[in-house]
């Protein structure tokens, strides 16, 4: 009871025929036991794996779609937009540069309009790093969606391999 260890003891005038008669039976018997033990437990493995695999797919679509909608709040401003306001404001800041240099060549220091020419060329540089964030976080929420997408797509694949070892197991 409870083990594999079978022992058949056949006789027979023809060796050959009784060594054919016993593998036989070992056979039939592994077969038997093949299709009564090995089939619960491979079908069970096969679901928590596919529940597995599907869960993280589901997992997976959800942060893409968390990083699209986070992409539609950003003022749905695309990497073309934030790439012209960079080179406006570039442009903006080398006039802005010229313009306090040439103030701070003809006045002092403290003269307000250095002071405000000063004042304008942080505040340009401060929205030229704020669109070079946006446009930092906008590719690396791109890059991620892309990885993502393969993600998905070697998973399904995934699922589809389990399913059909389901399939065959049940």
């Amino acid at each position: 009871p409870n083990s594999n260890v079978l022992e058949i003891i056949y006789f027979d005038e023809d060796p050959q025929r009784a060594a054919d008669i016993v593998n036989e039976i070992v056979q039939a018997y592994l077969q038997t036991r093949t299709d009564i033990y090995r089939s619960s437990g491979e079908v069970q493995i096969y679901r928590t794996q596919l529940e597995e695999v599907t869960d993280r797919i589901a997992g997976q679509r959800s942060e893409i779609d968390d990083i699209r909608a986070a992409m539609a709040e950003s003022n749905d401003v695309g990497t073309r937009s934030l790439t012209l306001q960079a080179d406006s404001l570039n442009r903006e800041l080398s006039v802005s540069l010229r313009e306090r240099d040439e103030l701070t060549n003809r006045f002092q220091q403290e003269h307000p309009r250095g002071v405000a020419a000063v004042a304008k060329v942080a505040d340009i540089q401060d929205r030229l790093e704020g669109v070079f964030a946006l446009l930092e976080e906008e590719t690396l929420l791109t890059a991620r969606t892309d990885q993502l997408n393969m993600l998905i797509e070697a998973d399904t694949e995934r699922f589809r391999n389990l399913k059909s070892r389901l399939d065959e197991a049940e």
